[in-house]
């Protein structure tokens, strides 16, 4: 006969009251709110939902609206690239349109017009996501490096009477909030990577992704 040892069972609710007591008491002391939110990490799982999980499947396109127009300067080509290639890695059975389809349409739209239903429509897609570009600023100060700007992203489903389906503000982005020397690298690799780290977090609104992913960003800049 096997011998059985009797362990005392711990609930996980109580598992949890024990960690928070632990993180709550390591705040208090170091004064850290970074590793409070490590701790919710460690209390409440990793993975987060995506915002608008309805391109799941479907065929859909990206295109980068700035002042100048839709797809006709350096920042929107990185961005609507970096935008695309990860929601192709990362949302399920969705089909992108090539964004050198995107580029020779879009030609095709005089300076200023940002008709993203009528855009969507020539392109043959389902969804059309559109993202509003402006105040791109990569410097701070004559020593640094920083990433702001307005940001503002549609999702239109093309074909629908009422085609704005969702709409995300990501004006706030921000990055490295300390800043970066410009000693570490010239200012069209700064820009691609801030663009790419941009994208990264529209990309997550359309995809199941780690919670506190965007706690990552700075850590991005830094390891280079």
């Amino acid at each position: 006969m096997p011998i059985q040892i009797n362990r005392p069972v711990i609930s996980w609710i109580a598992c949890r009251q024990l960690m928070w007591l632990l993180i709550i008491s390591a705040v208090a002391t170091t004064g850290c709110t970074r590793l409070m939110t490590l701790g919710a990490l460690l209390v409440y799982g990793t993975e987060l939902p995506p915002d608008f999980k309805e391109l799941q499947g479907k065929r859909v396109a990206v295109a980068v609206a700035t002042p100048s127009g839709i797809q006709n300067d350096a920042s929107s080509a990185i961005l609507s690239r970096q935008l695309s290639a990860l929601m192709a890695m990362n949302v399920k059975k969705i089909s992108m349109v090539d964004m050198q389809e995107v580029d020779q349409v879009a030609k095709d739209f005089p300076m200023g017009s940002f008709d993203m239903v009528k855009l969507g429509e020539r392109l043959d897609a389902q969804y059309l996501v559109a993202v509003e570009l402006s105040d791109l600023q990569l410097h701070d100060g004559p020593t640094l490096y920083k990433g702001r700007c307005k940001c503002i992203v549609s999702v239109y489903k093309i074909g629908d009477g009422e085609p704005l389906v969702f709409t995300k503000d990501h004006s706030n982005f921000t990055a490295p909030a300390s800043g970066i020397s410009k000693m570490a690298m010239d200012e069209a690799k700064f820009q691609g990577i801030y663009l790419g780290l941009l994208a990264k977090f529209i990309a997550m609104s359309f995809h199941p992704h780690e919670r506190g992913a965007d706690i990552a960003i700075d850590a991005a800049f830094h390891s280079l």
